[in-house]
């Protein structure tokens, strides 16, 4: 289960819009609540425990972070800032090996941000990342051109995978580290 949070964003939600909570039982009267909650640690422990399933938190956006969530269970985090919609918010790769780092293999860190092309992915890849999201290429292709958008995008992704690997003399992604980050041009590769 993918448990959406924002941790480092302030509690005050007084600026934002309310929405009304229907009841279907009669005599109890409607209710406003802000339409963005925000979870604890305690809640993201209960919720865990609850679940009785492997549970991944997405908005995570620091190392810290990532520590509490690997000590109370949590199997996953996806390192995101929800598309720059947190105020301030660095830039996933800014914080994604710093977080891959704290995870120390105690649970995946994944990805979601910034995202658009096989190149953008090897980066992710090569900064440590179990995986990455990609949802948002893919639906902007269905919505365009439907099953057939998708087709196209995914071969061109793949295409900007593969020739991104052969920029930088790899044969695949397990053979990833940072330093081909850094490739020098004497090998004919530089993503940096």
């Amino acid at each position: 289960m993918v448990l959406t949070v924002d941790l480092r964003e302030p509690a005050d939600t007084s600026h934002m819009p309310t929405a009304p909570i229907a009841s279907w039982e009669a005599g109890i009267e409607k209710r406003a609540i802000p339409v963005r909650l925000r979870a604890d640690f305690k809640d993201i422990e209960w919720f865990t425990e609850a679940a009785g399933l492997p549970v991944i938190v997405k908005g995570v956006m620091h190392p810290e972070d990532v520590r509490h969530c690997a000590e109370i269970g949590v199997k996953g985090v996806v390192v995101s800032n929800h598309g720059g919609m947190l105020r301030d918010a660095a830039a996933t790769a800014q914080v994604l090996g710093a977080c891959v780092g704290e995870a120390g293999g105690r649970l995946e860190v994944f990805v979601d941000g910034a995202i658009r092309n096989g190149r953008t992915l090897l980066k992710a890849q090569a900064l440590g990342a179990s995986g990455v999201l990609v949802g948002r290429i893919f639906s902007a292709s269905l919505a365009a051109a439907g099953e057939d958008g998708v087709a196209r995008s995914m071969d061109m992704f793949l295409g900007e995978l593969r020739h991104s690997l052969l920029d930088v003399g790899k044969n695949g992604l397990d053979e990833l580290g940072t330093d081909c980050l850094f490739q020098s041009m004497v090998n004919g590769g530089f993503l940096a």
